[in-house]
């Protein structure tokens, strides 16, 4: 099994991506409140169909980058 030492991004892109990620998720904490103001226009039913849309539109949008970032 090898340490994977050597892929290790440097420590300037690390920070970057680390702090990209804290910064992501406070805001995701916000999506409950969101949901939750936006149950005055539309069922919740149909706010958690939307939701889960935009993360599967997120997933292929991942995917297909990382298809190109690897060719």
């Amino acid at each position: 099994m090898s340490s994977g030492r050597g892929r290790l991004a440097d420590r300037g892109t690390r920070a970057g991506v680390t702090s990209a990620y804290y910064a992501l998720t406070y805001l995701g904490f916000g999506a409950p409140y969101l949901l939750a103001a936006a149950a005055n226009v539309a069922r919740y039913s149909v706010l958690l169909m939307a939701a889960a849309g935009l993360a599967l539109l997120t997933a292929a949008g991942v995917t297909r980058s990382s298809k190109q970032l690897a060719s």
